[in-house]
């Protein structure tokens, strides 16, 4: 009677009193409350950080000076440039986009197996409000702990979701092949007439592409994985979890170097057009990839305040005037 054994509901295999899940069929024990104890203890979390609007324009600074450092150097070894109004404008376009994406990757929570330092394994460049971030505080799928998925059992979800990202992960496929398609095109028909800097739009073009094409037909190899059957649900667990979380930055990479494509393809015809490309991309993605996420139905902080918005307005805007100025 005190001895008396805890059972699966489902297998009826004997398990641990603590357990949460059965290791033997991945029934979760206790589901409903470990769902809700995460979404709210990540978003509580989430919205106690600071806006990133701030921390990109710092990282700007440095790009920028990076890139005169850069210049400054060629010329003293003897390679002059000589760049229009319009390219310097559009370097620093690219500058802050480059800074957005350091800001990006560097504000989400790593675990233990992406530090050297242990004891750091919770800490974040930049402690910020980013879609990264809030993932990886509210998503389970985004969980480095084998215990936490395997209590939730993921396996639908985990397949559900790779199914989905293959289906898109081919159409972006098709417009990085259509990308370097014309990049290779054009590198043909104006090789001997097109400036060094014409060129070298279309090579960062080519191969921003390249490596965009790499990442997303690596990332659909990779979710291809979790539709296997597995002898056992342990092995199941930490299978379907390493590779769906192992294409997580390819298809990042590849998303990044896609829109690079684009941006330098359309910077090739006129740099004030890659500005208007950089502008749209991070008027539009700055909602998406720095969110501010509301809590019980009540409005938070507005993660940008007016002048910061203006500057959003600006920046696809001021491209649009120049180029209908200069036609």
């Amino acid at each position: 009677m005190f001895n008396q054994k805890k059972r699966c509901k489902i297998c009826k295999s004997v398990i641990s009193p603590k357990a949460d899940i059965c290791l033997h069929c991945g029934h979760p024990e206790r589901r409903e409350n470990l769902e809700k104890d995460d979404s709210e203890a990540g978003i509580v979390e989430y919205a106690r950080l600071k806006p990133a609007y701030p921390w990109i324009l710092i990282t700007f600074f440095f790009v920028t000076y990076f890139f005169v450092l850069l210049f400054f150097i060629l010329h003293i070894a003897g390679y002059s440039i000589s760049l229009e109004v319009s390219h310097y404008v559009f370097l620093l376009y690219i500058s802050l986009f480059t800074s957005s994406w350091i800001v990006y990757f560097n504000s989400h929570k790593r675990s233990a197996s992406y530090n050297f330092d242990y004891k750091s394994r919770q800490a974040a460049i930049f402690k910020i409000r980013s879609l990264r971030r809030l993932l990886s505080e509210s998503s389970i799928q985004w969980k480095n702990s084998n215990k936490e998925i395997a209590q939730i059992g993921l396996e639908d979800s985990f397949r559900r979701k790779s199914s989905t990202s293959m289906q898109v992960l081919a159409i972006l496929i098709a417009v990085t092949v259509l990308l370097m398609d014309r990049v290779s095109n054009l590198i043909s028909a104006n090789s001997n007439d097109a400036t060094f800097i014409e060129n070298g739009m279309l090579y960062l073009s080519g191969f921003s592409s390249i490596v965009s094409f790499i990442c997303f037909v690596i990332s659909v190899d990779a979710l291809d994985v979790v539709f296997n059957k597995f002898y056992t649900a342990r092995d199941r667990h930490l299978i379907l979890q390493h590779y769906y979380q192992s294409t997580i930055n390819p298809r990042y990479f590849g998303m990044l170097g896609m829109i690079l494509g684009i941006i330098f393809l359309a910077a090739y015809h006129d740099p004030l057009a890659g500005c208007f490309a950089v502008g749209v991309t991070f008027f539009i993605g700055y909602y998406h990839w720095f969110p501010d996420i509301p809590i019980n139905n009540q409005e938070t902080q507005n993660i940008m305040n007016n002048s910061f918005r203006i500057f959003l307005w600006l920046l696809m805007l001021v491209p649009i005037v120049l180029l209908i100025s200069n036609a």
